[in-house]
């Protein structure tokens, strides 16, 4: 790739860019086929300021900090729209919008139904903590700085409607305004443009080149004799990861499912593409870049937080999403799923024959599974350390949970295991054929309670701190399985017990811990897992699980199992 790109550009005309960056220990592959170019991506390179172009159609620039250059900005839009495929251009006739959905109309500023066939853009911004969630568009006869220069942008653009979440989302409860959350992901994935406010911690900072100036750009400016030379810039993951928006639960969302985001930060406006990144100190000739435009050349420099092709990741990528999920902020601590819907739903749709997802947890389906195979799907997953508890939200699934999750499932696994999702009504979900058909599914999800019934074989497991141990949370636990008086230990590896809810020193959790306490467990005996409950009186909670080989034929561990019991879990 890189005797390719270096030969053309001796071909075009001789070009230097000076790149700065660490010397690896030990590297498997040549510096400029991996290390140099993501550092000049990154981190940014010194390049002479000249009127020539190098060999793959760039040359850096100099930008005004007061105004952003919407010239260079509709270049790259109609490069986009003309040149890129179907993940950037997915054609009008593929709309599936939220019916009702309304938007700013930029030129009369009236909020009104998006017109059938016509563009829009949609706004990512930090709501900031005093943010009134139950303000609404007749209420603002001037709307913040930040929503204000979006406005500014999307007519720049030639797009006079704007979609902004705030205003646009009926405040109230009501089918409209589940309908928008549950189809989120396709608001922002159908924006022509996401308008990607990174700069600030709240609707009133504005967009920088726009009401308000950048920091100096670029940051490097040398002058040596004749010569002049000029940074290129961090890239835009650089430039996004330390900001308020990064940090946001919402915004992790809306930057992932979007097609084509505009980002604004402090030092220059960044365009996002599903196929490259542009960005203003980095002039472009097309015809020049036209023939790098290869997934060699781009993909090695997508940003993390800005770009998802399910496709690419398959079902088992979305378990990785929900790790930096849980590193973001939330203000409310209910709106964790609704916030994480966006991608769980745009997900279920890439794989409408292998995908669910219930209450948040993602589920590896296929059309043989009995609903009691999806229960067990959903119950695999573990958490880094201890947890604080969402009581919003069931305790089998990651999102009744504030911490980082991790899946452990092994889809090969089918447990004699019976179950049922219940309704809020009550009404028990039996027939899988209810999750076969998406539709279907998608019409019952909202009506889910948080309990499902499990009918599977049961345990109980004595769980006691060994002596003089320090309080390592997976490896200093003494565990046993209980029947009729005796016990079984050496059921578990040194570290084989992980505990998934928070507890301390003098509460009831480490006082049953320290009395010995026997607990419920469920067994899965092909998973070599039990799944440790918590008795909440009238149904059970998640506490944790613990690795155990039920194949080993010396420990005997399937004589100690109690047998099936239903349970119902919460």
């Amino acid at each position: 790739m890189g005797d390719r790109v270096l030969g053309r550009a001796k071909d075009q005309r001789d070009s230097t860019w000076l790149i700065v960056c660490n010397q690896p220990r030990s590297i498997d592959q040549p510096l400029w086929y991996n290390i140099i170019p993501t550092s000049a991506h990154n981190f940014g390179c010194l390049a002479e300021l000249s009127d020539a172009f190098n060999g793959i159609g760039q040359r850096v620039r100099l930008i005004d900090p007061a105004n952003v250059d919407f010239e260079a900005v509709k270049r790259w839009l109609a490069h986009c729209a003309g040149v890129h495929g179907e993940l950037c251009n997915p054609g009008e006739g593929k709309r599936s919008l939220p019916k009702g959905l309304a938007v700013i109309n930029c030129t009369t500023r009236k909020l009104e139904p998006l017109p059938t066939g016509v563009k829009f853009a949609a706004l990512s911004y930090v709501w900031g903590d005093s943010a009134s969630t139950n303000e609404s568009y007749s209420s603002s006869s001037v709307f913040p700085q930040t929503i204000e220069d979006a406005i500014t942008v999307a007519l720049q653009v030639g797009i006079n409607f704007l979609w902004v979440d705030r205003y646009c989302v009926p405040q109230q409860e009501c089918p409209e305004k589940r309908e928008q959350i549950q189809k989120m992901h396709k608001i922002y994935r159908e924006a022509d443009l996401t308008i990607i406010a990174a700069a600030g911690d709240r609707p009133g900072y504005g967009l920088p080149g726009i009401s308000t100036p950048r920091v100096s750009a670029p940051s490097v400016d040398l002058r040596l004799g004749a010569h002049r030379l000029v940074s290129t810039g961090r890239s835009a993951q650089e430039a996004i990861r330390n900001t308020t928006w990064a940090s946001r639960a919402w915004t992790f969302q809306e930057g992932l499912v979007s097609r084509r985001k505009l980002v604004f930060t402090d030092e220059q406006v960044y365009l996002h593409c599903m196929e490259r990144e542009f960005r203003e100190t980095i002039e472009q000739d097309f015809d020049l870049l036209a023939q790098a435009d290869s997934p060699d050349l781009c993909n090695p420099f997508q940003c993390r937080v800005l770009h998802l092709i399910p496709d690419n990741v398959g079902e088992k990528g979305v378990h990785s999403l929900t790790g930096g999920f849980a590193e973001r902020k939330i203000t409310y601590q209910s709106d964790t799923l609704n916030a994480f819907l966006g991608i769980l739903n745009l997900f279920q749709d890439a794989f409408p024959d292998s995908f669910r997802h219930l209450w948040g947890q993602p589920i590896l389906y296929n059309n043989d599974n009995s609903i009691g195979d999806v229960v067990v799907s959903a119950l695999n997953w573990g958490i880094i350390g201890p947890a604080q508890r969402r009581p919003d939200f069931p305790s089998w699934s990651w999102i009744g949970w504030k911490g980082k999750a991790y899946s452990t499932i092994n889809r090969s696994h089918k447990e004699n295991v019976n179950a049922s999702l219940l309704l809020d009504d009550g009404t028990a979900i039996e027939d899988a054929n209810a999750l076969r058909d998406l539709n279907i599914f998608q019409k019952i999800s909202p009506m889910l309670s948080k309990y499902i019934l499990i009918e599977a074989q049961t345990v109980h497991v004595r769980i006691r701190r060994k002596e003089g141990a320090h309080w390592n949370l997976r490896n200093m636990w003494k565990l046993s399985f209980v029947k009729n008086g005796t016990e079984r230990y050496g059921i578990t590896y040194a570290d084989g017990f992980s505990i998934t809810q928070e507890f301390e020193a003098g509460d009831s959790i480490y006082r049953d811990l320290e009395a010995g306490h026997t607990w419920l467990g469920i067994a899965f005996l092909r998973s070599d897992m039990v799944l440790v409950l918590k008795d909440m009186g009238d149904h059970y909670e998640r506490f944790g699980y613990i690795d155990v080989d039920f194949s080993v034929p010396d420990l005997e561990l399937v004589d100690y199992l109690l047998g099936h019991r239903l349970i119902r879990l919460g």
